[in-house]
């Protein structure tokens, strides 16, 4: 059995940390609804502050950290988020996100 280190993405036969290909499909998937949905985009910081908290409730129970070790609201803004060159926690390496 492998051992995790706090704060580094377990890494997985990709090479990729765990979840990053998760993370690109989410983003395309939120890009087509918006763009399908225009009418959406007035909600999405009320979407992704409710998005942050159920992500924030997840995080604390795979973890075990008490849910006051994670900031109250998400510390990035929607755009940022969405960028093919963000990945939270660590700067982005072209071999990561291309």
């Amino acid at each position: 059995m492998s051992q995790r280190v706090a704060g580094v993405p377990p890494v997985v036969a990709t090479g990729e940390p765990e979840g990053l290909a998760t993370i690109r499909v989410q983003r395309r998937e939120i890009l087509n609804l918006l763009s399908e949905n225009p009418s959406l985009k007035p909600y999405i910081e009320e979407a992704l502050q409710e998005s942050y908290q159920n992500g924030k409730d997840l995080a604390s129970g795979e973890t075990n950290l008490p849910l006051s070790t994670f900031p109250n609201q998400c510390l990035y803004p929607f755009e940022e988020i969405l960028s093919d060159r963000f990945y939270p926690g660590e700067a982005a390496t072209d071999d990561l996100m291309e």
